[in-house]
């Protein structure tokens, strides 16, 4: 009898020597998480047993209110400036965060507009939700807001929601690090893509995953969120943060949160009748995780986490910078996050080139064409581009499996030209 996939990657056949493709934690970083979780979990299951074992019970729709508390202090923390409780709920990732938004807010659907290289499972959502998604330029610094602008000048200058809290669209995109390009948004778009939210009535959906994912020794700039600033006399509430411990902590916990305008939480996520079915969404173990805040403990391994993913960027980076066929463009240095994106010379094809680096050496990443939110018959660039992820093997392995990738495509491309 065939044994039963432990993991996603086995269970959709990703599995490689070299798993290039894998925007996930590897085992060492599970261990300790493991680690954590045990003790946490002794401390917290203790607590419950001493008092009236509420976290056991239906939970309070934003969530157990010590995950809460411990969280506002973490955050603050993090961010180096408040954050108020009341704008948070606690969720089961930034997956089930986009899903429940999207399906309660937009029952009617709308267009949902995003970068032109984007989260491809974040499209594959919209897909089945069958929302009608539009794509937008993205330069160096983020998205093209000039041409965010013309867009939303043709298709919103005229729509008017029936009701006041509504909104005439979406705007879903990766600010930090993007995924799959590590693009940082600049604080200057930042700043105009508040005020095109705002005039053009589209709610933005933030997806902050790697948001503290950034390296030692550089700070990264204000959540989207926190632009959109409550004492501006045209403050309506158009950014969602959606947040996770996927990457900071591990996917297994299937554990996140949402920042999000307070009438939006009381009207979506405190009065859905989703969460008054199910209660508070990830209540145990975010009661869990609470104690991990509590204790520091928490802080401390994605600091860790932070530095350890920084020294794999970086030798992965030394290689590709050497070993790389010149011709090859890395479309912008990391800064934090989990990815490296590379365009391949034109005539290229990166998912040709992924059939030979599978075969000849087990090498998988992810292709260009899976990321592209635009027309197919348009994705010409896409075509030849790739993500690669240093996150899943430690530097040895890391190096090994990047040079091979390097002398993969200088064959892929040898070949191409005969």
């Amino acid at each position: 009898m065939a044994s039963q996939p432990a993991t996603l990657f086995e269970a959709n056949g990703s599995f490689g020597k070299y798993m290039f493709n894998v925007g996930a934690p590897e085992t060492s970083m599970l261990r300790k998480v493991a680690e954590l979780m045990q003790t946490a979990t002794q401390k917290r299951l203790q607590d419950e047993i001493s008092a009236e074992a509420q976290m056991m019970q239906y939970g309070a729709p934003e969530g157990d209110p010590r995950f809460l508390t411990a969280l506002v202090k973490f955050l603050s923390e993090e961010y180096k400036e408040p954050i108020d409780e009341c704008a948070l709920v606690e969720t089961a990732g930034a997956t089930s965060g986009l899903f429940y938004m999207l399906a309660q807010m937009f029952p009617k659907r709308c267009t949902v507009y995003c970068e032109e290289m984007t989260y491809f499972i974040a499209l594959n959502i919209m897909r089945m939700l069958e929302f009608n998604f539009t794509a937008v330029p993205l330069q160096s610094d983020g998205i093209d807001v000039a041409a965010l602008e013309r867009q939303w000048e043709g298709d919103l200058k005229d729509a008017q929601p029936k009701e006041s809290d509504t909104f005439s669209a979406v705007l879903f995109l990766v600010p930090m690090f993007n995924n799959p390009t590590g693009t940082v948004l600049s604080e200057e778009k930042r700043h105009a893509l508040i005020r095109l939210a705002r005039k053009y009535n589209v709610l933005i959906i933030s997806d902050d995953v790697y948001d503290l994912l950034y390296f030692p020794g550089s700070s990264p700039p204000r959540r989207l969120i926190a632009y959109d600033n409550t004492a501006d006399p045209d403050y309506k509430g158009n950014v969602i943060s959606n947040c996770s411990f996927s990457k900071l902590l591990s996917p297994g916990l299937r554990l996140g949160w949402m920042e999000l305008p307070k009438w939006i939480r009381q009207k979506y996520w405190i009065k859905s009748p989703i969460v008054d079915s199910s209660g508070g969404i990830s209540n145990y173990v975010g009661g869990v995780v609470a104690a991990a805040l509590e204790d520091g403990s928490a802080a401390k391994l994605i600091s860790e986490t932070r530095q350890e993913l920084a020294a794999r960027c970086g030798a992965q980076l030394a290689v590709l910078d050497q070993d790389l066929p010149k011709q090859c463009q890395i479309y912008a240095r990391p800064q934090g996050g989990y990815f490296i994106f590379i365009k391949l010379p034109p005539g290229a094809n990166a998912t040709a080139l992924h059939v030979y680096t599978k075969e000849k050496y087990g090498i998988r990443f992810q292709e260009g064409w899976k990321f592209w939110s635009g027309d197919a018959s348009k994705r010409e660039e896409a075509d030849r581009c790739l993500r690669l992820s240093w996150a899943y093997h430690q530097v040895p392995s890391l190096v090994e499996g990047t040079k091979l990738f390097c002398q993969a495509v200088h064959e892929y491309l040898a070949d191409s030209a005969k």
